[in-house]
């Protein structure tokens, strides 16, 4: 096992990793931590690197479910990721919220006109509940001018897309895809 000496290094209540004084020219596959990564928060500066964050000021917009909304967790990793990078961000996630449309959810796909048109970045995430409420997967379409149906995980998650890339042309548009919750997921 290698070990090296790290400087932390806190500044405007962000630790970072100073590695200027390894010789490591570069931030990749670095193994700090207990697990081998660094934690939430934490940026690693490499010789020549900048130490602006280059999310600071950035506008991010997040729909979903309740992992997203996280109404029990002080706003969840989207508190967490303004917070840790300076950015202005709005969450329009909903606790039951589905990427079909689900009479009696909140529908990620049919509310993207409900997150800032301003965005740099939107991101998505969802679909606990589709599996959970036992929504048709579907298939994905042929062709971008295909007719969808919203009633199906797939065809949802197409008009999500399309809806997103529609209102957001600039802008970089993600999905975050969540770890397997339960058995029946």
């Amino acid at each position: 096992e290698f070990i090296m000496p790290i400087n932390k290094i806190t500044i405007d209540g962000i630790t970072r990793i100073d590695l200027s004084t390894t010789g490591i020219e570069s931030s990749a596959d670095i193994p700090i931590g207990k697990y081998g990564y660094l934690r939430t928060g934490e940026r690693v500066l490499g010789t020549g690197s900048s130490t602006t964050n280059p999310l600071s000021g950035k506008i991010a917009s997040f729909n979903g479910d309740s992992i997203c909304h996280a109404p029990d967790a002080n706003g969840g990793y989207v508190t967490q990721i303004g917070a840790n990078n300076n950015m202005t961000v709005q969450n329009v996630g909903m606790s039951g919220g589905t990427i079909a449309n689900v009479s009696g959810h909140h529908c990620i796909s049919g509310s993207v006109s409900d997150m800032r048109s301003d965005a740099d970045y939107v991101l998505f995430e969802g679909g606990v509940n589709d599996c959970d409420l036992s929504v048709p997967l579907g298939t994905i379409s042929e062709g971008y001018t295909a007719t969808l149906d919203d009633s199906t995980f797939a065809g949802a998650f197409e008009t999500m897309l399309k809806s997103a890339i529609a209102r957001f042309p600039t802008a970089k548009i993600g999905y975050i895809f969540i770890h397997k919750c339960y058995s029946g997921f």
